[in-house]
């Protein structure tokens, strides 16, 4: 590690260096177990790393499973807001066959009813929200405690409905903050009931922006939660959230440390999205292996090399570190 990220510190904008493309994991590999054997505790993305849609990526659940056996933390650290974390212990049981606890859970929508109680901000303090999101959003929203105004309860709403229910002069006083999320129940409603609402002075949190979710193993993908986002902050022309709850955000890293009591460089961040899981491991100090089941290809690694979101190692798949986790229990034993 200290080798790979010394040879990255020599690149600099006047010289005719560049990095070298991250070394790929191997079964069988005394580099790739060295690596594993470092590392206390693992936290992965889901979709895209552990399954696609229903369908689970081979080695995924060999190798929770198998990081479990050997003593290793395990966490589920996923920016899909539209479930809260008990439904993700459900998913894990019927797409893996593993039981979950919910508290080994970081999903964005926790994140972000999280990063309102704690934040500081008084409009935060305001006894309702405005979710743009779907169910589990909503839902961690009021086991926070919050009254919940929106989400799903405005799926079927309709623009002429808008013309009669949205005025500037009588907005919600008692609705402080803002939060979107993924919704695949988009509409006009949603979007300037949402865009009124910030445009009028409320915090705006966004679980995340990705811009795209993984469905197919082929590369196929949909909008991710920045179709919300960007659709708010479009409509106020405004470029950013006041605030981004999951990855990357380096705070995140820092909550899932002190709650899980966690050292950042033995703990590796596994994920297939560059501009998310790499950048939020090297914001937290983790490191970071990227697999290419899901968004990123190796051609965008060698593409970002030279970037902060460059991994510091790679894999086609979960299904290698189980093949090195089944290596080390040989290895261990046989001894």
């Amino acid at each position: 590690m200290r080798l790979y990220r010394a040879l990255r510190g020599l690149y600099t904008m006047g010289s005719a260096l560049s990095a070298p493309a991250p070394p790929r994991l191997l079964a069988a590999d005394a580099a790739s177990q060295a690596f594993l054997a470092r590392h206390d505790a693992f936290v992965f993305d889901c979709d895209g790393v552990l399954w696609h849609g229903l369908n689970p990526i081979p080695g995924a659940k060999e190798t929770i499973l198998g990081l479990r056996r050997s003593g290793r933390k395990v966490l589920f650290c996923t920016n899909n807001s539209t479930k809260a974390r008990r439904d993700y212990c459900d998913a894990f049981a019927e797409r893996l066959g593993v039981e979950v606890a919910e508290e080994d859970v970081v999903c964005s929508s926790w994140a972000a009813a999280e990063y309102l109680r704690n934040c500081g901000d008084a409009r935060a303090d305001k006894s309702k929200v405005l979710c743009f999101g779907m169910s589990g959003l909503s839902d961690e929203l009021r086991i926070a405690g919050y009254d919940v105004v929106g989400g799903p309860d405005w799926d079927a709403k309709t623009p002429a409905e808008l013309e009669e229910e949205l005025d500037i002069e009588t907005l919600d006083a008692e609705i402080g903050a803002v939060v979107s999320g993924l919704d695949r129940n988009i509409n006009y409603y949603k979007v300037s009931m949402a865009a009124a609402y910030v445009a009028a002075g409320r915090l705006y949190v966004a679980t995340n922006t990705d811009t795209t979710y993984p469905m197919k193993p082929n590369g196929t993908t949909s909008p991710g939660a920045g179709l919300s986002s960007a659709a708010v902050l479009g409509t106020v022309g405004r470029d950013a959230p006041d605030a981004v709850a999951g990855k990357p955000s380096a705070l995140l890293g820092k909550t899932i440390c002190e709650a899980f009591g966690l050292t950042p460089e033995r703990t590796c961040m596994v994920g297939d999205r560059l501009d998310t899981d790499m950048l939020f491991a090297h914001n937290a100090g983790f490191s970071q292996l990227a697999v290419l089941s899901g968004v990123i290809t190796e051609a965008d690694i060698e593409a970002n090399k030279d970037a902060a979101v460059a991994p510091h190692f790679m894999a086609s798949s979960v299904q290698v570190l189980a093949d090195l986790l089944a290596e080390e229990e040989a290895k261990e034993s046989s001894a």
